[in-house]
């Protein structure tokens, strides 16, 4: 009888909202599946809803990734990891963020939920960037970088910190640091901190 039941409610949707793991609501319409067969399995307890919008099936693969590729879908395609969990993805900083940050283009002026910390860069966001499979990151030497130049926002000690953390470690270099200075356009807002974070 369990059997029967089970291979009932197997049905072309669920297989769909399985694959799809972690997704938006167009995502699924795209493959077929209506917004009311979400809601239904939202109800019934087979799909959680993340926040507005974006869906979690209990078996998506990557449980570890699920806070990075939410930020992702929920910002868009240019969107990156940054801040504070970019500092604690690299283990530069002692700090656990409450928020999940991410670095958006300054054009963008939409408000969003209290779960995300939004900077607005005019930065360049395909330059010091690391792609993943749903979601991207500032690469290290960014995140240090606009923490210097966020330092109101992050914490001038918490960028510094992380900055003499990262080198001595060894995760950079001063060469890859201020080469990605460079590429940012942020050389002068480092130069003038670079003495304060090469001391040892």
């Amino acid at each position: 009888m369990t059997k029967e039941k089970d291979k009932k409610n197997h049905t072309p949707s669920t297989e769909i909202i399985q694959r799809l793991g972690l997704f938006r609501t167009s995502d699924a319409i795209k493959e077929g599946v209506s917004q009311r067969t979400l809601s239904r399995m939202v109800e019934a307890g087979t799909l959680s809803r993340l926040e507005h919008g974006i869906f979690l099936h209990p078996d998506f693969e990557r449980m570890d990734e699920v806070e990075f590729i939410q930020a992702c879908l929920r910002f868009g395609p240019d969107a990156a990891i940054g801040g504070l969990t970019a500092f604690s993805y690299y283990a530069v900083t002692e700090q656990v963020p409450t928020q999940t940050w991410v670095m958006v283009s300054n054009s963008i002026r939409n408000l969003y939920p209290k779960s995300y910390r939004v900077l607005r860069t005019k930065h360049d966001l395909k330059v010091e960037i690391e792609e993943h499979e749903g979601w991207r990151i500032v690469s290290l030497e960014r995140a240090i970088i606009e923490a210097f130049v966020y330092h109101t926002k992050i914490g001038y000690q918490t960028a510094l910190i992380a900055a003499r953390t990262a080198l001595s470690e060894k995760k950079i270099t001063e060469k890859s640091l201020a080469t990605a200075a460079e590429r940012l356009q942020c050389w002068p807002q480092i130069a003038k901190n670079w003495e304060a974070i090469t001391t040892k």
